[in-house]
Parts: C-alpha cells; sequence; structure tokens
C-alpha cells in the first residue's frame, strides 16, 4: 500500500501543521505503508530525521503566490506518478491546486484543510462564510474531510454542506509540557502565545496591567506585523517595562514558559480551535479564555477548573479581576482527556483503514 501526503510543512520545525503531518506519517509507516510526503519546501528547510518507511520529496516553488502553492516540479510529479498511490492525503488550502492534479488519478483522496491555521484576514472570511471556488470543489470531492473541530467542521460545512467530515483532533506532547523546567522570575507573569495582530486580543491582556500593578508582567510568545502596535500600546500606558516579546520560540523554550506562568490568556475574537487553551491546561496553568465556541469546545477536554471565560468586550479590569482570581493558589487547570499525537496518527490510519477496506 502506498500513501502520499501533500503538505506546505512537515516536523516540529513547521509548526503543529508539520507536526500533524509527521505524526500520520510515522503511524502510516509503523501500519506497515509506503509512505511519500510530498513537500512543498525549499532545499534549505529543516528536516526531521530519516524514519524508515518515509520518504520526503521536496519541491521549491519558482511561481511566486501567496494563497497557493504553485510547483511546476510537483505538478509534473503528480501527472507521472499520481496514479501510483493507493490514497492522498493533502494538508492545508495552500495545497489545494496540487490536489485537484491528483483527482481521477489516486484511488482515494482525503483532506485536512488546517483552516484554524489560515492568516486572520482568510479566517475572518471562513467565519463569515465568503466561499472560494476551489475550496468548495476539492471539499466537495475528497471522499473524507478531517477536521480538527466541530468549529473547523461547521465551516467546511458551510462551504460544501455534503462533504462527508469526520473530527480528529489535533496532538499535545503533553508530557513534555508537563515536565519542563519553569524559569525564575520576580513577577506573576501572563503568558500569551498567538500571532500578533489586531485580531489575537493581545492588547486587550496589556490593557489590563495597570489595574494589577507593578507585580504583573505580560510575557508574549509570536511573531507577526502588529508587534509595532503593541509596544506602542503598552508605550502609551507606560506599562512597557512590564510587556516582554520573546518573537518565535522553540518548543522547548515555550514549555517552560508555560509552566513559568502564573496565568495564561488566549483572548483572540475568532478561532477554529481551541489550542492554546489546551496547552495550557497540559502545562496545569490557570487559564483566562475569550468566550468564544472554539474554546468552550476545547474546555470539555479539561477538568474545567481553573478556566474562566470573559466576554470579546470585556473591559481591563474585568481581565484584571479574572487574572487575579486566577492566580490564587489551587486554580490550576488540568487536561484529562487531551489526545496525544500517537493518538491522532491511530485515528487517521483507522480511516484510511476503513475506506481502503471497502474496495473489497
Amino acid at each position: 500500500m502506498r500513501i502520499a501526503f501533500l503538505t506546505p510543512g512537515y516536523g516540529h520545525s513547521a509548526g503543529v501543521l508539520g507536526r500533524h503531518v509527521q505524526a500520520l506519517a510515522s503511524a502510516t509507516a509503523h501500519a506497515g505503508a509506503q509512505v511519500e510526503v510530498l513537500l512543498y519546501a525549499g532545499h534549505g528547510d529543516y528536516l526531521p530525521a530519516d524514519e524508515e518507511g518515509i520518504s520526503v520529496r521536496r519541491f521549491p516553488s519558482w511561481i511566486p503566490a501567496h494563497d497557493y502553492a504553485l510547483s511546476g516540479q510537483l505538478w509534473s510529479y503528480l501527472r507521472h506518478h499520481g496514479g501510483d498511490f493507493d490514497l492522498v492525503h493533502a494538508h492545508g488550502q495552500r495545497m489545494l491546486p496540487a490536489l485537484l492534479l491528483t483527482e481521477g488519478e489516486a484511488r482515494h483522496v482525503i483532506f485536512t484543510p488546517h483552516y484554524y491555521a489560515s492568516a486572520q484576514p482568510r479566517l475572518r472570511n471562513l467565519v463569515q462564510g465568503r466561499r472560494h471556488l476551489l475550496d468548495h470543489r476539492v471539499l466537495s470531492g475528497a471522499e473524507r474531510v478531517l477536521c480538527i473541530s466541530k468549529s473547523e467542521a461547521l465551516q467546511v460545512r458551510r462551504y460544501a454542506p455534503n462533504a462527508t467530515v469526520r473530527i480528529v483532533p489535533n496532538g499535545f506532547d503533553a508530557a513534555s509540557i508537563a515536565g519542563a523546567e519553569p524559569f525564575r522570575v520576580k513577577r506573576r507573569m501572563i503568558l500569551t502565545v498567538d500571532r500578533l495582530t489586531r485580531w489575537a486580543g493581545i492588547h486587550r491582556v496589556i490593557s489590563a496591567l495597570p489595574a494589577l500593578g507593578p507585580n504583573y508582567a505580560v510575557v508574549v510568545a509570536g511573531n507577526g506585523r502588529g508587534r509595532g502596535m503593541l509596544e506602542a500600546h503598552a508605550d502609551y500606558l507606560q506599562v512597557a517595562d512590564q510587556v516582554r516579546f520573546l518573537g518565535a520560540v522553540s518548543d522547548e523554550v515555550l514549555h517552560r514558559w508555560l509552566r513559568t506562568a502564573s496565568v495564561i490568556a488566549t483572548l483572540k475574537e475568532e478561532s477554529l480551535w481551541g489550542g492554546t487553551l489546551l496547552t495550557a491546561a497540559c502545562a496545569g496553568v490557570p487559564i483566562i479564555a475569550s468566550d468564544i465556541p472554539a474554546n468552550r469546545e476545547a474546555v470539555a477536554l479539561t477538568s474545567r477548573v481553573g478556566i474562566e471565560f470573559v466576554s470579546r468586550r470585556a473591559s481591563p479590569f474585568a481581565i484584571a479581576d479574572a487574572v487575579r482570581r486566577l492566580a490564587a493558589p489551587g486554580t490550576a487547570s488540568r487536561a484529562d482527556l487531551v489526545p496525544s499525537w500517537e493518538n491522532v496518527g491511530a485515528r487517521t490510519v483507522s480511516i484510511y483503514a476503513e475506506l481502503l477496506r471497502h474496495e473489497h
């Protein structure tokens, strides 16, 4: 059995999407399949160590594009070899043009949209129900569309009501997070992890600092064009010395900050996945979260304690009050049902087996 993964990222260095694809490729190879990862990436990109049964082919692009991966080499490979695979599993909306080339070639086609990881303007279009014809065609044509949450599945069904959707949540390295060594700090730290955009709600966390006083500080992990705006906001409120921007950090460093924080804040206005909330629960840290459907869905996988929801219109004073309550002793959260990456791999392989079994 030959299975191909079409993906714009692979491995830990490629974020959650890359970690997701690596987990599926590993589980599929361990199940006895021959796996090819067809990776849209330059030759300078870091890849994990070779694994038995997995072949990684890189296809750089010579055609500039923002939304989609346009690679003549990848398209040529799919034209000549698409029919060699029993199943093709494509990841992310960037791979939609390449996925169209497999129509009528591969025996089975699965698509995981990873819409939760989309840039904010596209995510807003998704939430507002603005259709894209290419998405509609692929979602309707794929035998299975695998979503990581009910919130993401809802958006898929808005685009393609007849799509066959299954939900397989993302995984977490819960043991690595829980076992990380905290940093030594003098203040109570409020950690927020997100792209630095005006929709991430980071400015609202910073706005709560004047009401919290000098014993609290905000640590921001992530990159984005909004950093200058956030720095200016902190300057205006005269709390710049209480705000630290880490930029992009490794998993190891992030895990240590997760364990260091007194409270973790995820106040984004819109999302299709409560990943930050679940990550915080793995760290056993209290959580303040925006009251949106994705976070409400995620909290069902936790112990539900040590988590407080606030309105997307909550004042800085209300946010400060919630932080004080959560920072009190005995309010730690707990991840009871959060899946591991091994769980994700096993559940997805069972879907592959189901499709292939129906041929006989």
